[in-house]
């Protein structure tokens, strides 16, 4: 009984992803329905740009961002040394855990890591980037990135299902999309 329950739970668990997936697929747009000219820029001469610069798409979005918005410093608490060297192969000129952080990369949905970046002083500022990896891993990745859009300091949020975006732009009127990346 212990045995049949474990599989059943384990077959289920990659069909959560694939039907948030189509429901995403659903409810989200492309440029064509974004009413910000920041994020129509953003997407128009940034993520939909060709050619793609790796396989995974938040990682795709990480390194098609850097050159866009002039990343000199990244915040990386909880990734991986591949990321740190793939960034750092590419554009060699980034500072790593250099605070203020132009962007913070984070590979799993965190809102503590989040507000504790918002909160220190100096390790943010108004024009920082947030890439969070896998918003839609599980249904407690998504909890936890609704936490996070709901930040007071969150102004702009893109939910591009494989990776989430957060900009803290004070100037901006609070908007939240999700589109297709």
């Amino acid at each position: 009984d212990g045995i049949l329950k474990s599989l059943q739970t384990q077959s289920l668990r990659p069909m959560f992803p694939v039907t948030d997936y189509l429901k995403f697929l659903f409810s989200a747009t492309n440029e064509h329905g974004v009413h910000s000219p920041f994020v129509y820029g953003y997407l128009t001469r940034c993520l939909y740009r060709k050619p793609r610069l790796h396989r995974d798409k938040a990682l795709d979005v990480l390194l098609k961002s850097i050159p866009y918005f002039k990343v000199k410093t990244m915040g990386l608490p909880q990734s991986s040394p591949g990321i740190k060297e793939l960034v750092g192969a590419a554009y060699p000129e980034i500072r790593f855990q250099q605070p203020p952080y132009d962007l913070l990369y984070l590979e799993a949905p965190d809102p503590a890591i989040i507000r504790e970046a918002m909160e220190e002083p100096a390790q943010l500022h108004n024009d920082s980037l947030c890439i969070i990896q896998g918003i839609h891993a599980d249904k407690m990745a998504g909890v936890l990135w609704r936490e996070v859009r709901a930040l007071e300091q969150v102004r702009v949020s893109i939910d591009g299902f494989f990776c989430g975006l957060v900009f803290f732009r004070r100037q901006q009127a609070e908007q939240h999309f999700k589109i297709r990346i």
